[in-house]
């Protein structure tokens, strides 16, 4: 099935994301809007047989044993009755990422890969594919040299972050990107610094920035219907970060938001993967709340409670990378956003936030946003620039700069 505005039968997507993993992806989003245009197979980060064993008994296991055992009942519609948008399940791979680089990590390599291939030609037999894109988002261990019997119409690769600042992925990561750059027809990358670090002399690099559900977030610019339980009750103002809680957070400077704002609740969504990356006991300022990750649909009414949005993340080797996902999601909703100066893509962003590199300067940043007016022309402004920035808009550009 082509379409009706491409010569492309479809396109199939590899990420490091599932379908049905807990926080929103920038990979998935992108697939959901491709989908509008051209089928879009979402090809599942394998799972190991180290994660199905421990995770047996959990949905995500359960709803994928057939396609993890015995390659059966690999596809499924994300959203039920968009058959453009489906999901599919590999075969179950080894664990090797703890290997050393060496003769048995590429053998080992080339046998997960050949079980993920597996997948991808069922994909090609079963629906008839014979214009397709492959793409990879930012997953260079599967994919990274196609068999020949695999032939799309082009390759794409896609660096979404400084892999080797990523801890699990860095070990062989690079090397695998690299690669996979190397034998791709377009390379594709988030960030201006990452353009700079991977582009080669005849391998070039354009820059591909992320996005955001533009109309699934302007909703939070107004205040929800009805709130959960978890927000209901929280004292106001509301300073919020939405993403996950992770090493590229500045915890010195989040201590220091939650000691200079106790009036305020400092809300954070998302996953905690903090330990190890900071001294504080988070659990003394009663003031700083977690909620954990939230489902993408619950999502507007989280960022609804919040008088200012935070992007508190430190300056260093990794964030110089980063077009986070976040910051086009705040503006949609035209909320005052406080960020440090952590990359070129953040102070791009520059005439719509508020910016600070200093601990001092930032608080200060946030008494300010705190004082803006609700009915702010600035508000207006920030959902234009997101706007600008939609989902709808990538797939588009994304679509053009195919043969």
């Amino acid at each position: 099935m082509k379409s009706e505005s491409t010569d492309i039968d479809a396109i199939i997507i590899v990420t490091l994301s599932r379908w049905d993993q807990d926080v929103s992806s920038a990979s998935i989003s992108m697939a959901k809007e491709l989908s509008k245009t051209v089928p879009v197979y979402f090809m599942d980060n394998p799972f190991t047989v180290k994660d199905v064993v421990k995770g047996w008994r959990t949905p995500a296991i359960r709803r994928r044993r057939r396609a993890l055992l015995f390659g059966r009942s690999i596809y499924r519609e994300i959203e039920p009755g968009n058959s453009r948008w489906i999901a599919v399940t590999p075969r179950m791979v080894l664990p090797i990422n703890w290997l050393p680089e060496g003769a048995l990590y590429n053998a080992l390599s080339r046998l997960n890969n050949w079980l993920f291939m597996r997948s991808v030609r069922a994909i090609i037999r079963d629906f008839g594919l014979r214009n397709f894109v492959f793409f990879n988002s930012f997953n260079p261990f599967y994919g990274y040299r196609l068999p020949a019997d695999v032939a799309p119409k082009a390759t794409v690769y896609q660096s979404r972050d400084n892999i080797r600042e990523s801890a699990y992925i860095r070990r062989h990561g690079p090397r695998l990107e690299r690669l996979a750059a190397s034998l791709a027809d377009i390379r594709l990358a988030t960030s201006c610094d990452l353009v700079d670090k991977l582009s080669k002399p005849g391998a070039p690099f354009q820059r591909f920035p992320n996005a955001a559900a533009f109309e699934h977030f302007a909703v939070a610019a107004k205040p929800a219907a009805e709130l959960p339980e978890a927000i209901r009750h929280l004292q106001r103002p509301i300073i919020g970060y939405m993403g996950n809680v992770c090493l590229r957070i500045d915890y010195d400077l989040l201590v220091r938001v939650a000691e200079r704002f106790p009036h305020c609740t400092v809300l954070m969504v998302g996953p905690r993967n903090d330990a190890g990356h900071h001294q504080h006991d988070l659990s003394r300022y009663k003031n700083l709340v977690f909620v954990g990750p939230q489902r993408f649909s619950a999502l507007p009414t989280y960022l609804s409670v919040m008088d200012c949005a935070l992007l508190p993340f430190k300056i260093n080797e990794l964030t110089r990378s980063i077009y986070p996902l976040k910051i086009n999601e705040y503006l949609a909703a035209g909320k005052p956003v406080v960020s440090t100066g952590f990359s070129k893509e953040i102070i791009g962003f520059a005439p719509n936030i508020y910016l600070a590199d200093e601990p001092d300067a930032f608080l200060d940043q946030i008494e300010a946003a705190l004082r803006e007016a609700a009915d702010s022309p600035a508000r207006a402004a920030r959902m234009e620039v997101a706007k600008q920035n939609s989902w709808t808009v990538r797939a588009t550009q994304f679509i053009a700069l195919l043969p």
